[in-house]
């Protein structure tokens, strides 16, 4: 629990949305790539441990 998708969650997330608009398009291999540039704003990063008090 808490942990960012994976990139490969987020694959299954985005195709999940495409087939529920009636669309069996498949994304590309380069499709990961494509978001990023057409959304700036999101950036994936490795997680690290947080220290408990």
């Amino acid at each position: 629990l808490g942990f960012p998708p994976t990139i490969w969650q987020f694959r299954e997330i985005a195709t999940a949305i495409v087939w529920k608009r009636n669309s069996h398009d498949i994304l590309g291999q380069r499709w990961e790539k494509g978001f990023q540039k057409q959304h700036p704003e999101v950036k994936s990063r490795f997680s690290k441990q947080l220290d408990f008090i």
